[in-house]
């Protein structure tokens, strides 16, 4: 299931509609621009900096350019209807005719489990690259082999690795590396730039904590001290195995970057 049919209302260029009329074909639509807001104490977390990246999105996947402030409204009352405190909203932009839609719907979400946030979660790696990994544009068929590795082999997250055996990021979230306290990503031009991911590296730079991009080849994930992800559902959420590979766990650098975010979520 693409979206949540447990509440009442979904949108369409702020019409409030019922989700009994919801068009199932666009949920399941590769190649539309999107975003997902966390939605906390009835907020969406970031609202401007999503916005932004739905901005940039667009012009690369249509060139065509949206006017995003009475989406700002839209998400409020989408909000406000369906009386929702906690969960994940998706913003999805059909473009058809140079006539933009903006459709919001509430899709399942799966936060980290308190026994997941101090433990850590697996991951298993995936074969797969995206079309456009800088913009975030809808990709099912990734998706949809990432589903299936997660639910066959009941873990969290798939890390991404690309024709030259890197591992660019997550098929939902980005990664971070660890090592000797400094902090390893991907090049910005092979992943999405997600908005978690930027309060993370804000919060490395305010820390002072030197930051390398680079990407992590997977044959050499045993020299890595600690690993994490992140995004809009998971976080800041440390990683305990890559594969065969594990990490230690509680790295000082991740729970000082955690707790900073953490911070920042606050209203």
């Amino acid at each position: 299931m693409k979206y949540r049919n447990d509440i009442d209302y979904f949108s369409v260029n702020g019409e409030i509609l019922s989700i009994a009329s919801f068009p199932f074909d666009l949920a399941a639509q590769s190649g539309l621009v999107y975003e997902v807001f966390r939605i906390n104490n009835s907020v969406p977390l970031f609202l401007n900096e999503h916005l932004q990246r739905l901005k940039y999105s667009i012009i690369i996947n249509s060139a065509v350019q949206i006017d995003v402030s009475n989406i700002k409204t839209y998400i409020r009352n989408i909000i406000s209807v369906n009386s929702i405190i906690e969960g994940n909203l998706k913003l999805v932009i059909s473009v058809e005719n140079n006539i933009t839609s903006a459709y919001l719907y509430f899709i399942p979400h799966r936060y980290p489990s308190s026994t997941q946030l101090e433990n850590g979660v697996a991951l298993i790696l995936q074969k797969s690259m995206r079309k456009n990994p800088t913009a975030k544009i809808s990709d099912w068929k990734i998706r949809g082999k990432a589903n299936s590795i997660i639910d066959n082999n009941k873990i969290y997250e798939t890390a991404l690795v690309n024709d030259n055996g890197e591992i660019t990021e997550g098929s939902r979230s980005n990664i971070f590396f660890i090592k000797n306290d400094i902090l390893y990503t991907a090049l910005d031009e092979y992943v999405l730039s997600g908005i978690t991911r930027g309060k993370v590296i804000e919060a490395a730079q305010k820390m002072e904590i030197k930051i390398i991009y680079r990407n992590v080849k997977y044959t050499e994930l045993n020299k890595y001290d600690a690993c994490f992800i992140s995004g809009s559902s998971p976080g800041v959420l440390q990683v305990k195995s890559i594969d065969n590979n594990y990490f230690s766990i509680n790295n000082s650098v991740y729970l000082n970057i955690r707790k900073l975010y953490e911070k920042m979520s606050e209203h």
